[in-house]
């Protein structure tokens, strides 16, 4: 059996607060966190309900949706976008499980996102004209391929 990856975008949470301090939306950080917490304890209950699989797709277009929002033109869309993105790590192992995966699989995975996780902020620090913008937009990108 293949090894199947499961990307989560919630590293992309490290370049937000720069990015919401020059629009002087810091103030959305708390209530999103807030949120992320609900949702990640949600999300694997309606997936039960709904099935795994589809809670993996809605919550993965919904990130993909307002991640796009949130760096690009409608930084309000983080109240969204940090829940769903975190919120991934909750239900991506219970789909995967559900197919006959075993979770083990999930640790290259979780390792390319943890280094991604330290790669945009560093590459951010030593070339601060790189826009953090330009950064997020190509991770969620590279999530998708």
């Amino acid at each position: 059996m293949y090894k199947r990856q499961a990307m989560t975008p919630g590293f992309l949470l490290q370049v937000i607060p720069s990015i919401l301090e020059k629009e002087g939306l810091v103030n959305l950080l708390l209530p999103s966190y807030i949120l992320s917490i609900f949702t990640y304890i949600l999300l694997p209950l309606v997936g039960a309900n709904i099935g795994y699989k589809l809670a993996t797709v809605l919550a993965s277009t919904t990130t993909l949706i307002t991640g796009v929002l949130t760096f690009t033109i409608f930084p309000y869309a983080v109240l969204m976008f940090a829940p769903f993105s975190l919120s991934l790590t909750a239900v991506v192992p219970r789909y995967l499980i559900s197919k006959g995966e075993r979770t083990e699989n999930l640790r290259i995975a979780q390792n390319i996102g943890s280094t991604s996780g330290i790669i945009i902020p560093v590459l951010f620090a030593i070339n601060p004209e790189t826009s953090e913008y330009f950064l997020s937009i190509c991770s969620l990108i590279s999530i998708l391929i």
